[in-house]
């Protein structure tokens, strides 16, 4: 497994900003992620018939990742960043906008397998 493992950034949720107009009225939120971190997974070319079993069949995603159990702290409000690297400053935070989300993860005794959803660009 360890031959098709490709290079990916996941950031962590840590909370909601208020978003707040000029007078201080909230108008908004938005989420805001952990600096993202290199790792490096096994990533499906697309959606399979073998992997739709893990998560239901109703379950729409583009792609999964699947890595070794509990290796990685990805939860289900975490990003991804894997078509689009993210360009990252000094202080390691990246203003490049995440291209994946996380839809589902289904873990067993050896693997965590994650189904993972395109984001709208």
């Amino acid at each position: 497994m360890s031959r098709n493992k490709v290079e990916i950034y996941y950031a962590l949720y840590d909370k909601l900003e208020i978003i707040r107009n000029a007078a201080g009225h909230e108008i908004g939120r938005r989420p805001i992620y952990h600096n993202p971190v290199r790792a490096m997974v096994r990533v499906t070319p697309a959606r399979g018939e073998a992997t739709d079993q893990i998560f239901g069949v109703a379950l729409n995603y583009d792609k999964t990742l699947i890595y070794g159990r509990k290796l990685l702290p990805i939860e289900e409000t975490t990003v991804l960043y894997i078509d689009r690297m993210p360009e990252l400053k000094d202080d390691g935070s990246t203003e490049t906008r995440h291209d994946y989300t996380v839809t589902r993860i289904a873990t067993d005794i050896n693997y965590t397998t994650v189904a993972i959803s395109k984001t709208a660009t």
